[in-house]
């Protein structure tokens, strides 16, 4: 497993503790695994949805990933700046499947069974105009 520093407590991240960055400054998932029942989830559980199991163990999420399916969303919420592609891509040496958005040039749309890499950015404002990161997928050159 790669070394990796959480992203700061500091910043204004959507799902604090998700995302970590390796050493060479690459974003990477967290997820969480069961220790009873080998089931991944994301973002990381306090309990497993799958056996009930409390003892779950971190583990980082490869850099790439599987877009599975995609919706182009253009009606958001408040502080969202529409249209913004919203997609469900696979990390299937884990079996688990993350939500987020995509960022590409404007009017780019990505392909179904394409590699994507993991990234992070702004993508929205909170209630206050201040700037929210998160996790987000990129094409993956």
């Amino acid at each position: 497993m790669t070394n990796a520093t959480h992203a700061s407590d500091g910043e204004p991240w959507a799902i604090p503790g998700t995302v970590a960055f390796t050493e060479d400054g690459s974003p990477r998932l967290l997820a969480g695994v069961c220790r009873h029942c080998a089931k991944t989830v994301f973002p990381p559980p306090k309990i497993c949805p799958e056996c009930w199991g409390e003892d779950i163990a971190p583990v980082q999420l490869p850099t790439t990933g599987v877009l599975y399916t995609y919706s182009v969303v253009h009606a958001g919420r408040p502080g969202w700046k529409t249209p913004y592609v919203l997609a469900f891509v696979d990390f299937k040496e884990h079996d688990v499947r993350v939500a987020g958005v995509v960022k590409g040039p404007d009017g780019w749309r990505p392909e179904l069974d394409s590699k994507v890499r993991v990234g992070t950015d702004v993508i929205c404002t909170d209630a206050n105009g201040q700037p929210v990161r998160a996790h987000c997928f990129q094409a993956a050159e």
